[in-house]
């Protein structure tokens, strides 16, 4: 018989279950900062919806002749 390279042994590891921090193991000082710190984080990216109207207040000047008609041009 030949010799294989490989053996057949498994082996497992048992873990830590006490590692998993939750919510409530803060204190309240700590959750206060951890809510505050998130919600200011999240305003940082707010993207305003309302684009700034800046010829709000802007007056066209009065119309003397209509260019368009003299030169007979027109946008079709």
């Amino acid at each position: 018989m030949e010799k294989s390279c490989c053996d057949d042994e498994t082996f497992t590891v048992q873990g830590q279950d006490d590692l998993k921090i939750s919510f409530e193991n803060f204190d309240l000082d700590q959750q206060v900062f951890l809510v505050s710190f998130v919600q200011t984080y999240f305003h940082l990216f707010e993207i305003d919806s309302e684009e700034p109207s800046t010829f709000s207040e802007y007056n066209p000047p009065p119309l003397i002749r209509d260019v368009q008609v003299l030169d007979q041009t027109f946008l079709i």
